[in-house]
């Protein structure tokens, strides 16, 4: 268990369409640190990402308590919740929230300069701080050459970067991030592994970086798993504690397909048979 209180923690959380549970029942708790979301499609990996950020659609009942570092989502200010948790959703998601933008031609340096709001509201202040994370992002990201470029005109890979890099520089505690390598190359998946893992080694460990994905060697980057299947939590495990075979026998089971997780130059790796 870590030393710090869980930055989330769902109690009985159910979500129901007309005709169909989404979502439950789900009790968790989700410990500072890397966390990976696995599972198939429809299992309700992006509908829980939404839930933990407040994001569900009217028209779903909703049921259960989550609590974000000890505080109810639902009495937190949207001031609050903005600073606390940034998010990322998923890549269709992205391009249509791009395409809104087209109209005033907003740029790479734009989309990322939103992240101040969270900061400082609708005033926008430039400070000698946010210019500096705006920088580190653009670099971080492989940006500068794109920074002044209209979101219209450049790739959903380059889009994508530049929507981790406004996700990063609100520099919230916690992120949510629905499928974030979607669309990166191999480079771009280190550039954002490292910023997920510079993430968490700030604030003494304290930060929170919660994401889905289907790539499995990307999930064996995390600390923490997090199976699902048929909108449920199917399992949770400390994959610094479990063992390769303990891994291998959830994956296979959450997926109902043969897995091999072994360990290569000291880092564990998943595949499908």
């Amino acid at each position: 268990m870590s030393a710090h209180p869980p930055r989330f923690t769902v109690r009985a959380l159910r979500c129901d369409a007309t005709h169909r549970r989404l979502l439950g029942p789900i009790d968790l708790y989700i410990e500072p640190g890397l966390t990976a979301i696995l599972g198939s499609n429809g299992s309700g990996k992006s509908t829980l990402l939404h839930a933990l950020v407040g994001l569900l659609p009217a028209t779903l009942k909703v049921q259960g308590e989550i609590l974000v570092q000890g505080e109810p989502l639902e009495n937190m200010s949207a001031a609050k919740r903005a600073k606390t948790i940034a998010w990322l959703a998923q890549d269709v998601q992205t391009l249509q929230a791009a395409e809104s933008f087209q109209t005033s031609l907003l740029t790479v340096q734009g989309l990322i300069e939103l992240a101040n709001l969270a900061t400082f509201g609708w005033t926008m202040q430039a400070t000698k701080s946010s210019t500096a994370v705006l920088e580190h992002y653009l670099q971080a990201f492989d940006l500068l050459s794109l920074r002044f470029e209209a979101l219209q005109h450049i790739s959903g890979g380059e889009l994508q970067r530049a929507q981790l890099a406004r996700v990063f520089a609100v520099q919230s505690p916690i992120l949510l991030l629905d499928e974030p390598s979607n669309h990166l190359d191999l480079q771009h998946q280190i550039s954002l592994e490292r910023a997920m893992q510079a993430h968490h080694n700030q604030a003494a460990s304290s930060n929170a970086c919660i994401y889905s994905t289907h790539d499995l060697n990307f999930a064996m980057k995390a600390d923490h798993l997090l199976l699902m299947k048929h909108g449920k939590v199917s399992q949770q495990m400390n994959l610094s504690e479990a063992s390769d075979e303990e891994v291998q026998a959830s994956l296979r089971a959450c997926f109902e397909t043969p897995v091999k997780v072994f360990r290569l130059e000291g880092s564990r790796k998943a595949i499908r048979l």
